[in-house]
């Protein structure tokens, strides 16, 4: 769906699709998407964020997908977003959090809170051109890998 200004999900279970949830942003404002007390099952991906977008994600259960439970992208570099995962679960999906920009840009993923476990290929993947930010109170289990790619993994100080 494209949408101008914001969606907001609660408490809604999204299961066999080819995406639970798929935003893309356009040029102009960035649209607002706000996912929580929500369920993701057995998706392409679970929640899929394109361009423009600022999402927030909290209070979810994102598992079971067959591509990524959450990604974040952006195919233009002048078209970039922000995402913030709290207090998840992220369970069985090849990737976790995926985070990723076409060309030059700074696509923004901050997590707390949350458990990625059991994903095939990495708990969270970022290319180049991303930044990853954490509290540090993020647990992971059972991941191939716990993070992958080239993008800049921080774990920031709390407040």
């Amino acid at each position: 769906m494209t949408v101008g200004r914001g969606v907001f999900v609660h408490n809604s279970s999204f299961r066999n699709n080819g995406q639970g949830i798929d935003v893309t942003g356009a040029s102009g404002e960035a649209t607002r998407v706000t996912v929580d007390s929500s369920s993701f099952e057995s998706n392409n991906f679970g929640v899929y964020l394109t361009n423009k977008v600022n999402g927030v994600i909290r209070n979810s259960i994102i598992t079971n997908n067959a591509t990524t439970g959450i990604s974040a992208t952006s195919k233009d570099p002048t078209l970039l977003g922000q995402l913030l995962v709290d207090n998840c679960q992220v369970h069985q999906n090849p990737v976790g959090i995926g985070v990723s920009v076409g060309g030059r840009g700074g696509q923004i993923l901050r997590r707390s809170r949350s458990t990625i476990t059991d994903s095939s290929i990495g708990g969270v993947s970022a290319t180049a051109a991303t930044g990853v930010y954490s509290l540090g109170d993020n647990v992971f289990g059972v991941n191939s890998q716990d993070v992958i790619g080239s993008g800049l993994f921080t774990t920031l100080a709390k407040k």
